[in-house]
């Protein structure tokens, strides 16, 4: 294994600290309402969304998804410092931005009752960065192969 893939600049290591702060942020502000400025601790509990309410619910998931996927781009930039991994997760990102966002935003304001548990799955995968984190082994492994490749030449 290669031991330069686990050796980082100072800036690499900016780059991965400013997306674990941003990760946190995220994490803490998760009931923070951006429509309103405040923290609505529970505002939608188990799939609650008040009557008139359904703009905030997808202001708030959107920018939710926003900041973690931004967030999971630094991170992947600060490890591999590869401009094309992060077109690739840009694909990704549209990917979930445009069709998996969407998705859920839609079940989860008009069929919220009938299939809180199929949102509950789909809201792990679109709101949380997993999607964007399964690159990283992904790219590892590229790089690693890359490598090895450079070595026997």
């Amino acid at each position: 294994m290669p031991s330069h893939l686990f050796q980082f600049s100072i800036r690499q290591l900016f780059w991965i600290a400013l997306a674990f702060a941003g990760w946190g942020f995220v994490y803490v502000f998760q009931e923070f309402d951006f429509t309103r400025f405040e923290f609505r601790i529970g505002q939608y509990a188990e799939g609650h969304i008040p009557d008139g309410e359904s703009w905030r619910f997808a202001v708030n998931k959107s920018l939710r998804f926003f900041f973690n996927d931004l967030f999971s781009l630094l991170f992947i930039y600060g490890l591999f410092q590869n401009r094309n991994y992060i077109r690739i997760g840009l694909v990704v990102m549209a990917f979930g931005l445009f069709l998996l966002l969407p998705v859920y935003l839609t079940l989860a304001i008009l069929y919220k009752d009938s299939i809180f548990h199929l949102l509950t799955f789909l809201h792990r995968i679109t709101m949380n960065p997993w999607m964007m984190l399964l690159l990283v082994p992904a790219f590892y492994f590229i790089q690693m192969k890359k490598d090895q490749d450079d070595s026997r030449e």
